[in-house]
């Protein structure tokens, strides 16, 4: 726009100077040659017995030609002034846009970086009480609204869950008691397996709901963890023990990352166990476990679980993550679990800075890949 303006002032300037030059063409040939005397080409002088038509002439074609080299410049000072002032302009500008939009960079990094585990964050503008002022407050509100719901949240399922962990004790010892005070008739010993095995049922919802509330939370401290020394442990545990003739395969290598060993734990067990659940009798589960870190801190350990599995269609599998999801409600079955697994395995990457994701295998089943930073020289050691 700038540039235009002076586009147009130019051509202005250049039309008004020139005309200024014209009516001096038309006079000054008229005087001299009144006088019997005019300048030639040369700077010489024109012999008053030459015709007037002749001199007039000659002095026209004189007074044109340095007139168009005054215009020429005029003009090129008039456009080398535009020149330096564009560049000018632009350069300022750019200084004063820059400082008059640094809030809404400002603004734009911390949304960002706010996830579930920095609702804490605030962008705190500081400055004169304008429009970005008051949109950098406005977003501030909603963070400590979101912060404040969020947390009321978590507190109410690990409360809530710690609260009901009192009744099921109760309930496994009165059923033990039970099951030891003499013999039991054929359907007492039936009904007595049923209400053990819905207890059993009601403590791991309530381990999982707990686990989910936690993974959610800031991390405390991180310690330096191998998932490899993880997936193996988790494959050595009796819960992690395949049945329906599902076959195991893996591909441990070292993969050190920085997290919180019991919640990283909890991702390998809910993540093998998912695999195994939502899997086909005589199916396949394969494990790998890598790390492209450079021993600098800098990289990424990498979890890989594959399995065989009912085909699920592509737009479906984000839903997995949800709490409570399961891949198809119609056939579910107690065995099949709460729908909890993958929901806490997000939860537990996410807090730890990682991501995961999940692709449908073309012959049924699931591929699901965590990646968390490598450990940093300078994390968290264990404590003693």
């Amino acid at each position: 726009m700038f540039l235009a303006c002076g586009a147009v002032l130019l051509g202005l300037s250049y039309f008004v100077v020139r005309e200024e030059f014209e009516p001096q063409v038309q006079r000054r040939p008229a005087t001299q040659v009144e006088r019997g005397a005019a300048p030639d080409r040369d700077g010489g002088v024109i012999a008053p017995a030459e015709r007037p038509a002749v001199v007039e002439r000659r002095v026209r074609e004189e007074e044109r030609r340095r007139d168009e080299e005054a215009l020429a410049d005029v003009l090129g000072w008039f456009a080398a002034v535009l020149g330096l002032l564009t560049v000018g302009s632009v350069g300022i500008g750019w200084l004063v846009a820059g400082r008059a939009l640094a809030p809404v960079s400002r603004i734009t990094e911390t949304a960002r970086r706010v996830s579930g585990q920095s609702l804490h964050e605030r962008i705190a503008l500081d400055g004169p009480r304008d429009e970005l002022k008051e949109l950098a407050d406005t977003f501030d509100a909603m963070l400590a609204r979101l912060d404040t719901t969020f947390e009321s949240h978590r507190r109410f399922v690990a409360n809530a869950s710690h609260e009901l962990r009192t009744p099921l004790a109760i309930m496994r010892a009165e059923l033990e008691e039970l099951a030891e005070s003499g013999p039991l008739r054929a359907d007492q010993q039936a009904m007595l397996a049923n209400a053990r095995r819905s207890a059993t049922r009601s403590e791991r919802l309530i381990a999982s709901l707990l686990t989910l509330a936690r993974s959610e939370g800031e991390l405390q401290r991180r310690a330096p963890v191998d998932l490899g020394a993880l997936v193996r442990q988790a494959l050595e545990a009796e819960r992690c023990a395949p049945a329906d003739g599902v076959r195991i395969g893996a591909d441990l290598r070292p993969a050190e990352v920085a997290g919180d060993p019991i919640l990283l734990e909890s991702l390998v067990v809910n993540l093998i166990e998912n695999g195994l659940r939502h899997n086909l009798a005589g199916g396949q589960l394969h494990v790998t476990t890598r790390s492209d870190g450079d021993g600098e801190g800098e990289g990424e350990g990498e979890l890989v679980v594959t399995n065989t599995g009912p085909v699920l269609d592509p737009d479906d599998v984000h839903r997995l993550f949800d709490p409570f999801a399961r891949p198809d409600r119609s056939r579910a079955r107690p065995d099949r679990g709460f729908g909890l697994g993958l929901s806490i395995v997000r939860a537990v990457a996410t807090a730890h800075g990682g991501a995961v994701a999940a692709l449908p295998r073309a012959g049924g089943g699931l591929t699901v890949t965590v990646r968390l930073p490598v450990l940093s020289p300078t994390a968290e050691q264990p404590r003693s």
